[in-house]
């Protein structure tokens, strides 16, 4: 014969609960955000790599706008683009350019959920074949879903 359980009993089964639940819910901010960044940086990486924007989507946002000043590549493309406007600049730049090489700069320190800004260095060939050598500036925010690209701006390097 089955006992009903005591209310002290079934308070504390509610209690156990209650907190597993929290802590199921309970992300530290920057578990294993190292990792998540550098799948953000692959998906730009194969963008560039394959001259389309397609594997870049995973990280555009869904709201909200992305600041843009490319003067080398886009000239007209200044400004703030939703992910599609921005998805077409850069179908529009890799249909135009030759990219010969794309690489992320290390982090200078961990990422921050509230904004980690990376360097990466563009080799690009233009129509007339002359090599533009740019540093790009690319500031990613940590959401729920994921690291989502806020910045991407152009810094005309020199070369030797």
């Amino acid at each position: 014969m089955d006992h009903p359980a005591s209310s002290s009993a079934r308070l504390r089964r509610y209690r156990l609960a209650a907190l597993l639940a929290g802590l199921a819910c309970f992300t530290p901010p920057l578990a294993g955000a190292e990792g998540d960044i550098q799948t953000a940086f692959q998906h730009v990486a194969k963008a560039f790599r394959a001259g389309s924007s397609a594997a870049i989507g995973p990280i555009l946002p869904q709201r909200g706008k992305i600041r843009v000043d490319l003067p080398n590549l886009a000239k007209d493309s200044s400004g703030f683009l939703s992910a599609s406007q921005f998805r077409y600049m850069l179908d529009d730049i890799l249909h135009r350019h030759q990219v010969v090489s794309f690489t992320f700069d290390p982090l200078a320190g961990p990422p921050r959920k509230e904004g980690t800004t990376a360097g990466a260095q563009l080799n690009i060939r233009t129509q007339d074949q002359e090599i533009l050598h740019l540093t790009l500036q690319l500031v990613f925010v940590g959401t729920s879903e994921g690291w989502v690209l806020r910045e991407f701006r152009e810094r005309a390097r020199v070369r030797p």
